[in-house]
């Protein structure tokens, strides 16, 4: 062995001689060998050529997270973007010693990795020689050896946590370990801790909800010492603890911060990878030892919303989706930025590996490895930070030491001997170390002594390149078994707790009473609205000026020392005094629910104990009902255009039957119950009924109408225009409003074309498919959850190609009901999530619950400050929301599982919690109407969730085909060899047995939608890949697919089940062609239309070339259209497909018909209007 000088930073000259001498005779001080054995990370000079720019790549089966090195070895986590699928998931071994040729060694694929999620963060343990991988699992954590990675990953345990479930934006989402405590943050749920001293058997120890951690929803956290440091992922709350007691936190602040994805603790400071509502940049505050939080900078400019990041020397780098940064922290600065440059990328994790960065994209389109320096890493991994403080007193005795390194840490370096802690008579304490990338903890194995002092010491700890640290020096001093922060002997200190709070309204006065123990002797009050009081005594009172969650924190103090508490208080706007009510699928009592059940045909009742009383037939296909005054249960009956209305006890009452083919969607009661309103989505009208059924009024309201609601005082009637008419880019979503007492329309609100960009979690185009719209319960706004058609995007339109997340988003519009318009910068945009259908507001308004129809979720967000605060996973397709009057029980119907979720929201009244409870599922449908295959096909149609149908869950066949119908928009599929392409509605066409698919009959079988499965959503498909490439499967048209995947062809008996086209409301009363239709026929006949719109399907399945082409129709099957032309179309349902034509150049049948080619000439204007009659009575 060769004693090798290293330098000593303390500023006490005579203690560091001391230690000097003990570390001459310890193994810190001698050269040992201790590092890794494998090839290690290359740490090479690059050319300025190459300094943020992609040198290789890592590519795996998904997309990547956090990495860790372990023997050498770069070990790479795989998985879904999100909270992870129940069959994916893994971990590739690369030798990354050549960083231009990553090779990689070995692939974990089971049973055992299939647990893992998107990895936000990951702690290593070493724990005496045997190196232990903590990391987040679909619904807890789960533990793995990694000491001999290249030959065995065992798990050694897999812990589900209470109320965690597979979720992209909450679960188990990061881990702190500080072994043996195991700090575990869940956004919705809070913060668990859990005790891993036994690996193979971890605990839960404790669980402290949203509402004991300043009112956050966790996303970050960090364990440093006596120090616990929390963030949220999409909102700006910060919150720091003190852990002295490990398992029972306690408050000591919580800070409005900076917006960010995830954060990062070094060197005293939150680094923030800002977005979310703030400007994309770096944040930094700092945090004192003592917990408390200060903004201290800023920097970064023209990125992408925020990721995850990671430290070195004084520089934060972090993702930021497009792109990876770099910053200075002193000063805030951005020195650099680089990116793979990949199609689809998301670049969202920037983890520093030497002079390399790890562009972590979890898209899986490849990660690549990019120079940030161009000389190697040759500085080695100090001491930048120290909890206790160097000459700290005071401290407990249960004091766990918490330290930030220059770099992230080779954890074969992190050994007992280099990280030494010594009591009286230089006795060295016995302690875990772990590590949390540049971030290290000790936890001594028994308390320390009271009033004693300690001393540190650390010595040469590696970096992942191997550069060995320094020597670092520094002492504390402890207390008295029980003594905190500002310990003194003669007085203990006080606590305090307040809350749980009722709501309470705006401009009332709202009353704060405190518990406490050990004598406060003053009383600091917060009420986080900017009003501070100092009081006498433990309660108070306050006037609110403003509406809010409003996290409140009382400081006690004597002269024993300090401590805090601190409760969510709600504050409201004034509420209607009846609530407004809306259309749904679902409504409840309370004491009974109510819901129908559309494939099946009937309405299914539950009692107050969610048990099932009966289930009766109904008209076809129920889609919304209403509570009456006298109890009873109105129904609209879409197929056969009848109300039923059904007793309390299952009788039918009666059948009100209403126009032919009207197609009634949705129906209310006013809440003064003197009249139920319906819309009738086929003939564009809205009645009003008395309690007999009789038509009070009958108003046309404009195409397709669908969602309605009705003020609180029962004056004002909103109605949703379902699909938005097609107007390329001057498309707009509608919302009318109707005068109950005059029963006409006063006004219609437009919800805008959404002008971009294109990012990651944003997106240009119009609102579309609104099926639900709802009033708040202050009365002041009306919210709409609908689709988004990027209708912008193409290589024609714009240049740019379709992607899975660019094509259709999801979102919720605000109305402005004082002034008339729509809150343009209230709009939500949700990310990873499709159709958005329903959703619901807690009694207050504080809270709105949305249904994600394509993601089988439930979120909860705040209607205040428009931040997510919960989210849960229910049944596929939930398509409706009632919340019960108290505002306790929330019930979704689960439109593809036949069932009604019922859910515990009481928490969310008072902010105690984030994240709702399930109680229970039950079903509401006894005999299957749909056959085995057909329903699986449905429930495959609907499914965005499924990794099979989409990357990241944006996309379905339900969200161009809602229903089996069409959105009615015209996209651009030039980069799929086609152009501009109208959306067919799939109802009626028998899936290929009305003919070839599409426009240009490129699909033969409906199994052919692999493709657009594959290539335009981003999912993995339903077909293995060795029969999707075999032969001339890969192309359309090529050898059958059919036969080869269950799911696929399940899909298909479910498209060709859409046997029966819908009918017109433009036939008579009985049906019949009106005399118009007949003589429209007649001019069918002699024009000879039936030469192509022939037989039962009114096409003969060729191709025409009618004179329809234009630029914008580009090609067909990738070759030129002219002389070939289109599919012709069949001309049934002809009414309800406008805009007409492949490309959506006719917004009226007129305008077909003026085409001389298509039409000839001679064709007098009466025969036109009859041919048109004709046309629009098909079915």
């Amino acid at each position: 062995m060769k004693y090798v000088p290293v330098p000593i930073y303390n500023n006490n000259k005579v203690k560091a001689m001391r230690s000097l001498l003990s570390l001459l005779l310890t193994s810190c001080y001698l050269t040992v060998v201790h590092g890794a054995s494998g090839p290690g990370l290359g740490n090479l000079t690059y050319s300025e050529d190459e300094l943020w720019t992609p040198i290789s790549a890592v590519q795996s089966s998904y997309g990547h997270g956090k990495v860790f090195m372990v023997d050498g070895y770069l070990a790479v986590i795989w998985d879904t973007d999100g909270g992870g699928s129940p069959d994916i998931g893994g971990l590739d071994v690369w030798d990354v010693s050549d960083p231009y040729q990553p090779v990689k060694i070995k692939t974990y694929d089971n049973d055992e990795t299939h647990r893992f999620r998107e990895p936000h963060a990951l702690s290593l343990w070493n724990r005496a020689g045997q190196i232990i991988l903590v990391t987040q699992s679909h619904q807890g954590i789960a533990l793995f050896d990694v000491t001999d990675i290249t030959n065995e990953m065992p798990m050694l345990a897999e812990l589900d946590l209470p109320g965690i479930e597979p979720a992209d934006y909450g679960g188990a989402w990061w881990v702190a370990l500080q072994a043996p405590y195991l700090y575990v943050s869940t956004v919705g749920e809070g913060l668990f801790v859990v005790d891993v001293s036994e690996p193979t058997a971890p605990v839960v120890l404790n669980h402290l909800p949203t509402g004991a951690l300043g009112g956050i929803g966790p996303a970050s956290v960090f364990a440093m010492g006596n120090l616990l440091i929390m963030a949220e992922d999409e909102d700006r709350g910060y919150t720091t603890m003190d852990i002295a007691d490990p398992v029972n936190p306690v408050l000591i602040q919580t800070l409005d911060g900076a917006s960010g994805y995830s954060h990062m603790f070094a060197a005293g400071k939150l680094l923030s990878s800002g977005g979310n509502g703030d400007t994309a940049r770096m944040y930094v505050h700092d945090i004192s030892h003592e917990g408390l939080i200060s903004y201290a900078g800023e920097a970064g400019d023209d990125l992408g919303n925020g990721g995850y990041g990671s430290y070195q020397d004084g520089y934060f780098i972090s993702g930021f989706s497009d792109q990876v940064a770099k910053f200075s922290i002193i000063p805030p600065l951005q020195v650099g930025s680089g990116t793979s440059g990949r199609r689809s990328r998301d670049e969202d994790f920037g983890q520093v590996l030497g002079n390399l960065i790890w562009a972590g994209d979890d898209h899986a389109v490849g990660t690549a490895l990019i120079p940030h320096q161009l000389e190697p890493d040759t500085k080695g991994a100090e001491v930048e930070w120290i909890y206790p403080a160097d000459g700290a007193s005071g401290l407990p005795v249960s004091t766990r030491l918490g330290v930030t390194m220059s770099d992230e840490v080779a954890i074969e370096s992190l050994l007992p001997a280099n990280f030494i802690v010594r009591g009286p008579d230089d006795e060295v304490v016995p302690g875990q170390l772990s590590v949390n990338m540049h971030n290290v903890s000790f936890s001594p194995d028994v308390p320390l002594a009271a009033f004693t002092e300690y001393e540190v010491q650390i010595c040469r700890i590696e970096d992942l390149v191997g550069n060995v640290g320094g020597c670092y020096i520094s002492n504390f001093f402890t207390a008295g078994a029980s003594a905190g922060p500002g310990f003194t002997t003669s007085v203990p200190a006080p606590t305090c707790s307040i809350g749980p709070f009722n709501p309470v309204e705006v401009g009332t006065p709202a009353l704060y009473r405190a518990q406490t123990e050990n004598q406060p002797t003053s009383y600091g009050w917060d009420f986080g609205d900017g009003v501070i009081l100092q009081t006498e005594g433990r309660a108070t009172e306050v006037m609110h000026s403003t509406p809010g969650r409003r996290f409140v924190t009382l400081t006690v103090s004597n002269d024993g020392g300090t401590s805090r508490c601190g409760a969510v208080r709600i504050v409201h706007a004034p509420v209607t005094h009846s609530p407004a009510v809306s259309s749904s699928s679902i409504v409840t009592t309370g004491r009974d629910t109510f819901v129908v059940n559309p494939d099946n045909d009937t309405v299914t009742r539950f009692n107050s104990d969610y048990a099932k009383v009966w289930e009766v037939a109904v008209g076809d296909n129920p889609r919304t009902l209403a509570l009456a005054p006298n109890g009873d249960v109105w129904v609209a009956n879409e197929g056969d255009s009848t109300i039923a209305v059904l007793s309390r006890s299952g009788e039918t009452r009666q059948t009100i039957a209403l126009p032919y083919g009207s197609a009634p969607y949705g129906i209310v009661f006013g809440p003064n119950g003197r009249a139920a309103y319906v819309t009738l989505n086929a003939s564009g009208r809205l009645l009003k009924l008395d309690g007999s059924g009789s038509i009070l009024g009958d108003l046309a309201i404009g195409p397709r109408p669908r969602g309605i609601a009705v003020s609180g005082d029962s004056s004002r009637i909103l109605v949703t225009r379902f699909v938005s008419e097609y107007a390329d880019l001057e498309s707009v979503g509608e919302v009318h409003e109707v005068d109950a007492a005059s029963f006409s329309q006063l006004s219609s609100y437009e919800l805008n074309f959404d002008v971009g960009p294109d990012t990651e979690d944003s997106g240009r185009g119009v609102p579309n498919y609104l099926s639900q719209v709802r009033i708040a319960p202050d009365g002041n706004s009306a919210w709409v959850p609908s689709k988004k058609d990027n209708i912008a995007r193409g290589r024609y339109r714009s240049g740019e190609d379709l992607t899975y997340e660019s094509r259709t988003r999801t979102i919720v519009s605000q109305i402005n009901l004082l002034e008339g318009i729509e809150a343009w910068d209230k709009r939500i945009d949700f990310n990873d999530r499709d159709l958005a259908q329903s959703l619901v507001f807690t009694p207050s308004g504080d809270v709105f619950i949305t249904a994600l129809l394509g993601s089988n979720v439930i979120e909860v967000w705040d209607a205040f400050d428009l931040t997510r605060l919960g989210m849960m996973s229910v049944g596929r397709a939930p398509n409706g929301l009632a919340m019960s009057p108290d505002g306790t029980r929330l019930f979704v119907h689960n439109y593809m599982d036949r069932s009604v979720t019922v859910v515990d929201t009481s928490g969310l009244l008072n902010g105690t919690v984030n994240q709702p409870r399930l109680v229970t599922t039950v079903s509401s449908v006894t005999n299957e109407a749909l056959a085995p295959n057909v329903l699986n096909g449905k429930r495959i149609f609907y499914n965005a969730a499924d990794t099979r149908m989409s990357r990241d869950g944006y996309i379905s066949c339900a969200s161009c085909h809602l229903d089996g119908g069409s959105d009615q928009m015209v996209w651009d599929f030039t980069q799929v060899g086609e152009g501009l392409r109208n959306t067919i509605d799939l109802t009626g066409r028998r899936g290929t047995n009305g003919g070839f698919v599409h426009w240009t009959a490129n699909f033969d079988e409906i199994q052919d939608f692999e493709h657009d499965i594959r290539d335009g959503f981003g999912g993995s498909g339903f077909m293995a890949d060795s029969d999707f490439n075999a032969g001339t499967r890969n192309q359309p048209l090529g050898d059958t697919k059919a036969g080869l995947s269950r799911s696929l062809d399940d899909l298909a008996a479910y498209v060709s089940s859409l046997v029966t086209f819908p009918d017109s409301p433009y036939r008579a009363a009985d049906g019949s062609l009106t005399e118009s239709g007949i003589a429209g026929q007649a001019v069918f006949a002699a024009r000879g239309c039936a030469r192509c719109h022939a037989g039962v399907d009114f096409t003969d399945d060729l191709t025409h070339d009618v004179g329809t082409q234009v630029v914008a129709s580009g090609l067909g099957r990738g070759v030129s259209l002219d002389g070939v032309g289109q599919n012709t179309p069949t001309l049934k349902g002809l009414w309800l497909s406008a805009p007409y034509l492949h490309h959506g150049g006719a917004q009226q049948l007129s305008d077909v018909l003026a085409n001389p080619t298509h039409m000839g000439t001679g064709l007098e204007e009466q025969e036109k209007a009859d041919l048109i009659s004709y046309l629009l009575q098909i079915e």
